[in-house]
Order: C-alpha cells, then structure tokens, then sequence
C-alpha cells in the first residue's frame, strides 16, 4: 500500500513484548530514494528519545490498530547504539547501526559507494530534512515539497508531494523520485526533469484518498512516463546485468558484491532514463 508519511506518524510501534513508541519520520538513500529507517520516538516508554528501525525488522501493519509490529523486543530496540536522528546519518553511524542489528542495507552500500571521492560525504536523507525544498524546473520554480508517499510494499518512496499553491491558483500534485535530476542542498532546492506548466497542470492529489492503481496510470500517461517497476522486477534486471559483468571479467571469483552493487547503478540509471 501506498501512504503518506503524514499519515505513518499516527502509526505506533509493536515490539515483540509490547509497545515501544511513535513513528516520527524516515530515512532513505538519496540514490534509490528506499527506505533505510523508520525514527521512532520512543519517549512515552523510555527515557531515551528516539531509534532507528530498519524496515527489514517489520512483520505486518495492523490497520486497524494503526500498529507497525516488529520482530525486536524492546530491550533490543532500546539498547541499540545512540544515534542523533536530529542529525544526517553518516556512513559510519548506518555501519554501526547495521552491525549492531545484523542488517545487511544493499541499498546503503551503494550510496556510500556512489560518494566515494566526492569533497563531502554522501548520507541519508530524512523525509524532516526535505520537506520544504523548492521544486525548481528548467523554466523556475513550480512549489515546495509537503509531503512524502511511501511503498509499505517495497519500502520506498514512491512520491514527492509537492505543493504548487505557492502559485495561485495551485494543488497538490504527485512527482516521482526517478523525475528528479539533482538536489542542491545549498539552496534548498530539488530540480526535476519536468516543465513547470506541466507539473502545475498535472492530475491533482488528494491525500484524503488512497492512491489506486488507476489514478497511477493517469499519472504516468499524462507525463509521459513509463509505469515503475516493483522490487522483484528490479532485482531480475539488476541479476542479468551482474552476470553480463562478471563474464565481461571472466567470472573472477571474490568480485560477486562489487558486480552487484555496479549492476544495481547501472540499471537505476536506465530507470531515471526513461
């Protein structure tokens, strides 16, 4: 299912032995936009503020209790390493994180992979930390970000919401991640691959409403865009091209994670191609 992250913050957290806090916002890799951790303030039940919680540990969402249940006991949630979620999640915070769980984050591999030899470490990106920028198209500003709709599927987010009332007269309308280009943090902006009257005479949104499949296709077919590809898919694509460069270098043993990982950035870039 797909649902904002306004919506997740009424969502509590089932451990094992009990309840344990509230979800507060996420974290996820500025490559593929996937859900690295769930931040759970847990300061109704402990004296400590907040952890992070990897959607790997999450077993099912109880609608009707409005409960996300995990598959840690609070002790184990609650003793895990402290992190300021206020903070960007650097790489040696998520390697001490993962190590201290046994979580093992491809997703994240890849984005410190993609950093190396940049001036500044890449890091997560947390949905408090983007909420507000500016979407800026080749021809000006269109609106700001409001919101975020996460895949409770694949653990991802699907769409940003962006609010172009800052343009009368405006609404809320849905971009896909795969449409940004880039995101200057210096300037608090993220830059899309679309033009500025087309976004602000796209299909409206409204967050009242659950996002069907139908009003997908709408979206798609009128930017133009092909429809995205679940988890499942993209791990088949990303499978064929690691086999195409391990035989490209003979098959070398040892070498299976780096063609993997290349694999994965490769077929991300064919997808935001497209």
């Amino acid at each position: 299912m797909i649902r904002s992250e306004s919506e997740f913050r009424h969502y509590g957290i089932r451990a094992s032995d009990g309840d344990i806090g509230q979800v507060v916002k996420f974290f996820f890799d500025e490559i593929g936009y996937g859900i690295s951790y769930l931040v759970i303030d847990t300061s109704g039940f402990f004296n400590r503020k907040q952890v992070l919680l990897s959607p790997s540990s999450i077993k099912s969402i109880d609608e009707d209790e409005k409960k996300i249940e995990v598959n840690l006991s609070r002790s184990t949630l609650v003793n895990s390493p402290d992190v300021d979620a206020e903070q960007p999640i650097t790489r040696q915070n998520a390697e001490m994180i993962n190590d201290y769980y046994g979580w093992n984050n491809v997703s994240q591999v890849r984005a410190w992979q993609s950093a190396e030899g940049q001036p500044e470490e890449r890091h997560l990106v947390s949905t408090s930390e983007l909420a507000g920028y500016h979407v800026q198209t080749g021809d000006g500003s269109v609106g700001h970000v409001e919101d975020f709709m996460i895949d409770d599927q694949d653990w991802v987010v699907r769409y940003l919401v962006v609010n172009t009332r800052d343009f009368l007269p405006g609404k809320n309308v849905l971009i896909s991640p795969r449409w940004v280009e880039n995101i200057n943090w210096m300037e608090s902006n993220i830059n899309v691959s679309l033009d500025r009257e087309r976004i602000r005479h796209a299909p409206g949104f409204d967050r009242s409403q659950p996002v069907t499949s139908e009003y997908e296709r709408i979206l798609f077919d009128y930017y133009g865009k092909p429809m995205y590809l679940r988890d499942r898919d993209i791990e088949e694509l990303v499978r064929v091209r690691a086999r195409e460069l391990c035989e490209d270098r003979g098959c070398q043993p040892g070498h299976e994670l780096d063609d993997w990982i290349k694999a994965e950035e490769i077929v991300v870039k064919e997808l935001r191609m497209r």
